[in-house]
């Protein structure tokens, strides 16, 4: 399976490949000019040797994204990044293609099917927090993110902050989509969200 991720994140690209279990072909791809994200079927040429997609951690994305003012506590927005990603996700449901999110690829993946932000909330930052699985299992990942998905999720919640209910595991299986708001790629002791990746990508989720 040939897996793109949206961006130079080789640390994601390392533990992609390493939970793939030498099934996961991953590149990270660059895409530097808007006209190939604007221009008509340049996306769609750039991106079309691969079955699915990754849009890892980053920024915080643009309040535009979920129709809200910006906040003080907003970190400078990337719309040349939102732009491309949001492209990226519409190519992906478009296509039929899976498209999975990491902290802040998974809020993008959420806005775009309707979700809002919580656009600050500190006790999220450079934590390991605990999450409860939908089997009652509890992991603790590492956690870096200042801004919470609360509102407006349709799919499937697996998991949630121990303490405060936080939605921290979403799949959404219309759209072939599937997000975390954490960092499994920084932790890399938690089996059980590798395996939730890894059936993800091969459609048994």
């Amino acid at each position: 399976m040939k897996i793109a991720i949206i961006g130079s994140d080789l640390l994601a690209s390392e533990w992609l490949t390493k939970i793939g279990k030498g099934t996961f072909d991953v590149t990270t791809i660059n895409i530097h000019s808007m006209d190939q994200i604007l221009a008509p079927g340049a996306l769609e040429t750039t991106l079309e040797e691969y079955d699915s997609f990754l849009l890892p951690g980053g920024r915080d994305i643009s309040s535009s994204m979920y129709n809200s003012p910006r906040a003080s506590t907003d970190q400078a927005p990337d719309f040349r990044r939102d732009r491309l990603e949001a492209a990226v996700y519409q190519l992906a449901v478009l296509t039929g293609r899976s498209i999975a999110g990491i902290c802040r690829g998974m809020q993008i993946i959420a806005c775009l099917q309707g979700a809002k932000l919580v656009q600050h909330d500190p006790s999220h930052v450079g934590t390991n927090h605990g999450v409860i699985l939908r089997d009652g299992e509890v992991v603790c990942p590492s956690s870096y993110h200042h801004q919470l998905i609360r509102m407006g999720v349709t799919g499937e919640l697996l998991g949630i902050g121990e303490h405060d209910f936080n939605q921290e595991i979403i799949h959404w299986p219309n759209t072939k989509s599937f997000g975390v708001q954490f960092h499994p790629e920084w932790h890399k002791n938690v089996p059980t969200v590798d395996d939730m990746f890894f059936n993800f990508y091969n459609g048994d989720l």
